[in-house]
């Protein structure tokens, strides 16, 4: 979908103004020839990164970007290195998985200087390979043994090397453990009542995976690890964001959005915000400690795809700047103060009354507030940079890099204004 098709005729821009300067396309991710040709429905094109350790001081890591990403186009996972863009690519064999859907570096080994990613599958495979030693270290629900969906997201344990979480499209996330034997049996999730939550676990200590959680009765859509590995926030297409209590496998809160399915979801790197995408074509700024939607962006034309939250060097205090991008093929630059957020459009005290009838509630599910009770802001960097849908988003302090569905990266560099 291209929202109202204003940008047909428009040519993609290379260059676009932003806060102390302008973003130049500086590399194309160059996709080989060879190379799957066209993104498979359902699967889009995803980025992930592998930051650096302490160790690495290169001019790359001084920007905050990462060293290597990863980039799924059809059948093929290419990963990129950022500093030697003009270099071919690296295309990791996925042998008979299936296309890939979700993937992500184990940051832990990166530490120890070694190469491991994972990746999921349309079938539900989720595949642990070393890029060092080109082998398959782990291959977990095999042919959809323990949950017959496609992957949507894999993430590793924040605090286990040998566990890693899977989210599925029929609504629920299994927690594998590598040196188990995985044992199919585990409970289906059922007539899943719409506000319950419930985990199953294996029947004996030695089965993996070691838990599956029951999230939503619809796909799960995103998943996100709060920057402490505490909090787990959750998206899906019944317009539900769910943040949980990872390591005592509890729900904290649910949060129900306006209109349509939830696409996305991204931390502030103080873990005090998250910021949502989805079918109503809004990014939607929910605070976290207050339990409460803080803002909604409007700006975009189609669907919001991705939403990422610039880094802490960025954000100062109160002062926060995110980034989206939807399928209208445009990127967005959002900048908020919290603090001015916090002034209400009505009195203080009709909000204050609206806020605490929704508390009293005994439900977790904290409907959306009114649209006159909720700050409503027009991006700061409104850019079409696509003519298809965009995909992904990943950034940096003066660096990022966009995918499209149809696995077009560009890698983007602030050009910081010279002042006299």
């Amino acid at each position: 979908a291209m929202g109202d098709g204003g940008d047909a005729d428009r040519p993609c821009e290379r260059r676009f103004e932003a806060p102390g300067g302008s973003f130049l396309a500086v590399a194309d991710l160059a996709v080989p020839a060879d190379a799957a040709t066209r993104q498979p429905r359902g699967a889009p094109s995803r980025l992930s990164q592998r930051g650096f350790s302490s160790s690495e001081q290169t001019a790359a890591a001084s920007e905050g970007l990462c060293d290597l990403v990863l980039l799924n186009r059809g059948d093929a996972l290419l990963q990129f290195d950022v500093s030697r863009l003009e270099a071919e690519p690296r295309e990791i064999s996925t042998g008979s998985f299936g296309t890939v859907t979700c993937h992500c570096f184990d940051e832990r080994e990166a530490a120890r200087g070694n190469n491991t990613i994972a990746f999921g599958t349309t079938r539900g495979d989720v595949v642990v390979y070393s890029v060092d030693d080109e082998r398959v270290v782990a291959s977990l629900n095999k042919d959809g043994a323990v949950c017959n969906a496609a992957a949507v997201r894999v993430f590793w344990h924040p605090s286990r090397d040998d566990q890693i979480c899977a989210a599925y499209a029929d609504g629920t996330l299994c927690v594998y453990d590598l040196g188990r034997k995985e044992d199919p049996s585990l409970p289906s999730p059922g007539k899943l009542d719409a506000q319950d939550f419930y985990v199953t676990k294996p029947r004996g200590s030695k089965s993996s995976p070691a838990a599956r959680w029951h999230i939503s009765r619809m796909a799960i859509t995103d998943a996100a690890l709060s920057p402490d590995g505490c909090q787990l926030a959750v998206t899906s297409r019944d317009g539900v964001l769910r943040v949980f209590d990872f390591y005592n496998e509890r729900l904290v809160v649910a949060f129900r959005g306006y209109f349509g399915a939830l696409l996305c979801v991204s931390w502030s790197d103080d873990g005090k915000y998250l910021a949502t995408g989805g079918e109503d074509d809004f990014v939607t700024l929910w605070s976290f400690p207050e339990q409460w939607i803080a803002a909604r962006f409007e700006g975009h034309r189609s669907w919001v795809t991705r939403v990422a939250f610039c880094p802490t060097s960025v954000n100062d205090g109160n002062f926060y700047q995110l980034v989206s991008v939807g399928e209208d093929g445009r990127v967005q630059l959002w900048e908020f103060d919290i603090e001015a957020l916090r002034m209400p459009r009505r009195s203080s005290s009709a909000v204050s009354d609206s806020l605490a009838s929704r508390r009293s509630s005994a439900s977790l599910y904290l409907p959306a507030p009114g649209y006159t009770e909720v700050p409503l802001l027009d991006p700061l960097v409104n850019a079409h940079v696509y003519d298809e849908p965009a995909s992904d988003v990943i950034v940096g302090r003066t660096r990022m890099i966009t995918s499209s569905c149809e696995g077009h990266g560009i890698l983007w560099e602030l050009q910081l204004t010279e002042r006299s």
